[in-house]
């Protein structure tokens, strides 16, 4: 029998957008335009009664996997062998942002409200401190130990040291602060909305603008890992 022939065709495609057009299963495109391999996947939490949103996620040196909900306000931990277990359903709408420290101790901030929640390594739950603003979008542990929390809508970092303890640590001119991190020199780096900044804040709290990305959010930031910082 004779076997049917087919049409080879030949096309190119060199931008990233135009790999996006198409149907991406299994692969990753790189900034560059490159073909990887995608990463293997799988749902590990499904079918959470009440829960609309995951808002964010932390891990502890065990390897379990908090993550905070909407809009309940739940704490969840994950593990293996057990899935998906309910920590506290804190009274909160949401938990939006989530940081473990070294005793594997985790902290979360809701929206709205502004409460920093504590569930200890052994489990306890507590009300660690009320900011008094709207709502906490980011949280972060500085190297002396100082609990860091960026809120809205008015733009201020708290930095909190202990159970009731903190203040005011600095003022941004935004609106939310959404991302934190920790600058080499302990200062720290500070994304903002509405504006879209990036901000240095020197140890005293005093901060000033290094970067306008133009965009209406900076939803992450890493700090400065080797040479001079960007100032």
């Amino acid at each position: 029998a004779e076997a049917g022939a087919v049409k080879t065709s030949l096309w190119t495609q060199d931008d990233v957008m135009e790999f996006l057009l198409g149907d991406v299963s299994g692969v990753t495109v790189t900034s560059d335009a490159q073909l990887m391999l995608g990463a293997a996947w799988d749902s590990v939490a499904t079918n959470l009664t009440g829960v609309s949103q995951i808002w964010c996620l932390a891990r502890d040196s065990k390897g379990r996997v908090y993550f905070g909900t909407g809009n309940n306000g739940r704490i969840y931990r994950y593990t293996r062998g057990t899935g998906a277990t309910l920590v506290w359903e804190t009274g909160a709408a949401e938990i939006t942002s989530m940081v473990v420290d070294a005793q594997d101790n985790l902290y979360a901030g809701s929206a709205p409200g502004g409460t920093v929640y504590r569930v200890s390594a052994q489990g306890d739950t507590s009300r660690y401190f009320q900011t008094g603003e709207e709502s906490i979008w980011s949280l972060l542990l500085g190297k002396g130990g100082a609990l860091y929390a960026g809120t809205g809508s008015k733009g201020r970092i708290y930095k909190i040291t202990g159970p009731g303890k903190g203040s005011i640590f600095a003022e941004t001119r935004d609106a939310n602060v959404m991302a934190l991190a920790e600058a080499k020199d302990g200062g720290l780096l500070a994304g903002t909305a509405s504006k879209g900044l990036l901000l240095r804040v020197d140890s005293q709290g005093l901060a000033r603008v290094i970067y306008d990305s133009g965009a209406e959010e900076v939803r992450s930031a890493l700090g400065w890992g080797g040479g001079p910082d960007p100032s």
